[in-house]
């Protein structure tokens, strides 16, 4: 990263910055509350797939913030679940409003019986955030790597934060600004939710691209970013080139028991105009690009995209990556389209031939706007995605307790949250629309107005592998006006595991 000098317009944006306003909270210490959390306790909606299983207890889910205001979406929310059983969620405001002019992550921990929104305690960490990615430490500790637009957008600001106890008291946190980097072109968007992760140890790292101040410009590319201790020193971090693919995107960053980082991301190939996914690992001597590997796992939709592909990370116990991969909505890649597919290697996954490819057998577009991979502590994949309009409208998950790899007769699903759950807990009317002079042309009433929810899910398992997940809904309008999106909210939900 850039972190020796910045020039003077970002120095003074980074020290604003610094100067976190951080909201007032009071709740359980996340390092000693104890106690697992329990199941909800209302109407449990299940739709079968792909077999029939035992069926979940009831649960619920409900927005983070209590009462939510429209006016202030929020969204892309990360999450993990400490030893004892406490929730820890990061989401981002995605702008600021008149009532609420700041922009912090925000920090949401829940020491037991997750069930409602009073059940969550929200911490505001500093300001003009767009992204915040969260990792707990092998003690549960909470640390956080926070993105800033500065410069109208033209560089973007990295702040690590950590805290070791009683992490709801704001001067329990420690952070500092430990770098830049330069953005791609205006209209780019380029979340950064799943780029940070922490290896065995507890040690930050994370995959960022830097577009450069310019053609002539030196540093350019994709860097993997790593920091061994006093994390919050921009000094204390080095960096390693991994790419130089202007295309690089959607970084997904793991890592196995003994520290190898793995990762998956998607870029494209202007020669075939193709959109690839690719798999990158590292097992020894990882300060050395040459110590690297990549592999194409598979080409995804690349003509006529409604929704480009989406992906999840994660590496068993013995090191093995697992890929979900939805292969997007529209057509071309080597794949099927519109399908959510289960990737696995056991061994020499820098080979092509080592991996394994399962289409799961879910209805098409299932995975669609986001999917979530965890595994159990008997190395088993549960999974959550979003459903859209459709094929299932809402949160859906899966899981398979054998033979997981090779057939999709062991996969089970259950929709936890159907969307119009969502219309009876908060509903909103359809816009009104907009009259002539005001507007010209007039625009109709819209004729549609609904929630669609189980878009990015982040999912966790407690220590008894029960699944929380933290997820997006969107509020649609549609019909005569057009379509578009007038809010965004964060939600959560927690059920044992079917």
């Amino acid at each position: 990263m850039r972190r020796q000098f910045f020039h003077l317009a970002a120095i003074l944006m980074a020290l604003l910055w610094l100067i976190a306003r951080l909201g007032v909270a009071t709740a359980q210490d996340p390092e000693i509350a104890g106690g697992p959390a329990a199941p909800s306790q209302a109407l449990y909606l299940p739709v079968v797939s792909g077999g029939t299983g035992a069926m979940p207890p009831d649960a619920t889910g409900f927005f983070l913030v209590p009462t939510p205001n429209i006016e202030l979406p929020t969204s892309h929310p990360t999450m993990a679940v400490d030893p004892a059983g406490g929730v820890h969620v990061a989401f981002t405001p995605q702008a600021g409003a008149s009532q609420a002019p700041t922009r912090p992550a925000y920090y949401a921990y829940c020491a037991a019986n997750c069930t409602t929104s009073s059940a969550f305690t929200i911490l505001q960490l500093g300001d003009g955030v767009d992204y915040a990615s969260l990792a707990l430490d092998p003690l549960g500790r909470p640390r956080l790597l926070l993105r800033i637009p500065a410069q109208s957008g033209a560089i973007f600001i990295f702040q690590y934060w950590m805290c070791n106890s009683n992490c709801l008291a704001r001067d329990q946190w420690r952070s500092g600004a430990i770098g830049y980097t330069y953005a791609r072109p205006i209209g780019w968007v380029e979340p950064f939710i799943h780029a940070f992760a922490l290896d065995q140890a507890g040690r930050p790292r994370f995959v960022y691209y830097d577009n450069g101040a310019d053609h002539e410009d030196a540093h350019r590319g994709v860097f993997y970013a790593s920091c061994d201790s006093d994390c919050t020193d921009a000094a204390q971090w080095r960096e390693l080139r991994l790419l130089d693919d202007p295309h690089a995107r959607d970084f997904d960053l793991a890592f196995g028991p003994d520290g190898q980082p793995r990762m998956v991301y998607a870029t494209y190939n202007s020669d075939e105009l193709t959109q690839p996914v690719v798999y990158v690992e590292c097992n020894q001597q990882c300060h050395l690009i040459e110590s690297w590997s990549t592999v194409l796992l598979a080409d995804t939709v690349s003509a006529s995209v409604s929704h480009f592909a989406v992906f999840a990370l994660e590496v068993d116990s013995e090191g093995k990556p697992r890929v979900a991969l939805y292969t997007g909505t529209g057509a071309g890649g080597s794949l099927s389209t519109n399908t959510l597919y289960y990737l696995t290697c056991d061994a020499a996954c820098a080979q092509t031939q080592a991996w394994s490819v399962l289409n799961l057998g879910f209805p098409e577009t299932h995975g669609e706007e986001g999917v979530g991979l965890v595994l159990d502590a008997q190395n088993r994949p549960r999974l959550a995605y979003h459903a859209p309009m459709g094929a299932g409208f809402g949160l859906q998950y899966a899981w398979c307790n054998s033979d997981c790899a090779t057939s999709a007769q062991g996969w089970r699903t259950q929709k936890m949250e159907a969307s119009e759950e969502v219309n009876a807990e908060l509903p909103i009317p359809p816009w009104s629309g907009c009259t002539f002079p005001q507007c010209n042309p007039p625009i109709p009433p819209c004729t549609v107005s609904t929630w669609d929810s189980g878009l990015r899910p982040a999912l966790a398992l407690d220590a008894a592998g029960n699944p929380r997940i933290a997820f997006d809904a969107h509020h649609e309008q549609g019909g005569a006006c057009g379509t578009f999106t007038d809010t965004k909210q964060s939600r959560f939900i927690q059920f044992v595991q079917p």
